[in-house]
């Protein structure tokens, strides 16, 4: 599971991305402070009061591998090969190099698929693609 900064960092400005948390046991977030954290029972009864009072922003969601892809699936049609087949053209783009994780890069094929970003690693942000 990638926990960088890097990682923190795309996840914090994928707000579309954000705004589909629910949090559950077993996901993992980072803090204001960029702590990185498993939820469990303790910690999801915090973080559901915290929410309530308006303070999500305070937390960033770090999606897993597999909850990336739950993400992409219905947009495929549950076909997984063409899943893998077009997540495979995705990182053999020069823009791919750049990403460190199978977490950066099935969140960055999302939010390009998607929401038609690509992460700008230089000045850290998801800059619409052009058509």
């Amino acid at each position: 599971m990638d926990c960088s900064d890097r990682y923190v960092q795309m996840s914090r400005k994928a707000e579309e991305i954000q705004r589909l948390w629910a949090p559950a046991e077993g996901d993992m977030f980072a803090d204001e402070l960029c702590h990185v954290s498993m939820v469990n029972r303790p910690i999801l009864d915090h973080l559901n009061k915290s929410f309530n009072q308006g303070k999500r922003k305070n937390y960033v969601w770090l999606p897993r591998q597999d909850q990336l892809q739950e993400m992409v699936l219905p947009m495929l049609e549950g076909n997984c090969h063409w899943m893998l087949e077009e997540c495979y053209k995705f990182i053999t783009l020069p823009y791919s190099l750049q990403l460190e994780s199978m977490e950066q890069i099935w969140l960055a094929f999302i939010m390009k698929e998607k929401n038609g970003k690509i992460w700008d690693a230089e000045y850290e942000y998801w800059e619409e693609v052009r058509k």
